[in-house]
């Protein structure tokens, strides 16, 4: 019943990640679905991405426009994130809200507008401000969780749909969201 309810709200914020992440959910607590599931999620982000390649503005219609420049963004920052690390302290990282001035100097410097304050991407974020031994301890959770977590589980279901938001946004950095995800874990993990 609660489906044109999810419905309006991927058309209200047309997010290509909340879309992934609710896939992936599905998937997982269905699993008969999960073929259908990806080929649905694999069609549509190909038609897509090729009719962005081609010039053609498939989705204009949607409240956000058919714009691919937040992806842009998001890489170019990811991409910055990892050079930087590299070149930095890789142990043990910057420290917490460390990267906040290092996004804004990016961004006055860049030809495109960047992401400023936060990474947009909870693991890089992690790897830049706790270093290689942050980002160790973080994959270990994620590897008990992926361990314990059983197909059809509604608790795996909506952890996967996080920790795909997480790869493009910031759901851990925000306490409303991330003491959510981080519930899931431990029920995952239990």
């Amino acid at each position: 019943w609660g489906w044109p309810l999810l419905a309006v709200g991927f058309y209200l914020t047309w997010s290509w990640l909340a879309f992934i992440g609710v896939g992936v959910g599905l998937a997982i607590l269905y699993p008969a679905w999960a073929l259908s599931v990806a080929a649905i999620l694999g069609v549509t982000l190909t038609v897509w991405g090729v009719s962005w390649w081609y010039g053609v503005k498939l989705f204009e219609w949607t409240p956000r426009g058919d714009s691919f420049d937040s992806v842009i963004n998001r890489l170019i920052l990811d991409w910055l994130i990892i050079e930087a690390w590299w070149k930095g302290p890789r142990w043990f990282g910057r420290g917490p809200y460390s990267l906040d001035p290092a996004t804004r100097r990016w961004s006055s410097r860049a030809w495109i507008e960047l992401p400023t304050g936060e990474a947009f991407n909870d693991p890089l974020q992690h790897l830049y401000e706790y270093g290689l031994v942050g980002l160790l301890s973080g994959a270990m959770l994620a590897l008990l969780c992926v361990s314990r977590a059983l197909w059809g589980d509604p608790w795996a279901a909506a952890l996967a749909a996080g920790a795909v938001m997480s790869l493009g946004h910031h759901p851990l950095r925000h306490p409303a969201l991330g003491l959510v995800i981080l519930t899931l874990a431990a029920g995952v993990a239990r």
